[in-house]
């Protein structure tokens, strides 16, 4: 099993365990439960991802573990946006009302473009080297770079929201959610590198995966010690 794998599936694991430890506390509230769904789809992507990295191939199966990957990640603005809408807010039914617009684009859009072109996500084409091999190669296709920038607006909102979530807070609420905030705010560093990476170069760089889990790893222990707060 390679580092990247195994970083893909450790990531996983912090991220399953933070999200039951946010619904299993006695105070359980709509935040806790959108964090659950949140950090549990992008378990679910990291895991996809890490399978797809054991397969030495793009013919011998990682492309489909790949494909349910881009897949699991349309599911990603929705709940993260709304998640940085609830937490830590008193008035949150306000901002939901505020950003109604750009929630139902944000779960609808991805969605749409995972079930009406999952043909247009990922493809894979024969490429010829100097010596005359023939090697597999997976591209991205219009519908997975659609699929990015939806992911890289919503991160940019996340952020946004979870800023102002910070600069509201005082006193001892502003130390409990701290950590919290700098966790999300390296998960989404990570997704929106990633996400530009896979607008400026068409083939697909399995290191993305790497980053994209490494961020969610850094990020879960930092939110996990806002948790424990």
């Amino acid at each position: 099993m390679s580092i990247a794998t195994l970083l893909c599936f450790t990531a996983a694991v912090f991220a399953l365990a933070l999200g039951f430890a946010a619904v299993i506390r006695k105070r359980k509230s709509l935040a806790s439960w959108l964090f659950f769904f949140a950090v549990g789809t992008l378990a679910a992507e990291s895991i996809l991802g890490g399978l797809s990295l054991r397969a030495s191939e793009p013919g011998d199966g990682s492309i489909d573990y790949l494909l349910a990957a881009t897949m699991a990640k349309a599911f990603i603005p929705g709940f993260w946006l709304l998640f940085s809408l609830v937490f830590a807010r008193g008035n949150y039914q306000q901002f939901l009302s505020q950003w109604r617009i750009a929630l139902v684009l944000a779960v609808v859009v991805p969605i749409g473009i995972v079930v009406a072109f999952p043909s247009q996500l990922l493809t894979i084409v024969q490429s010829q080297d100097a010596e005359e091999r023939i090697e597999l190669l997976v591209l991205v296709g219009m519908g997975g770079k659609a699929l990015s920038i939806v992911v890289l607006c919503a991160a940019v909102g996340v952020l946004t929201n979870i800023e102002k979530t910070f600069k509201a807070a005082v006193g001892t609420t502003r130390w409990r959610v701290k950590f919290m905030v700098i966790g999300i705010g390296v998960l989404f560093a990570a997704r929106i590198y990633s996400s530009s990476q896979t607008l400026l170069f068409p083939i697909y760089n399995p290191a993305m995966i790497a980053v994209d889990a490494a961020g969610l790893l850094i990020g879960c222990c930092l939110m996990g010690i806002g948790y424990t707060r």
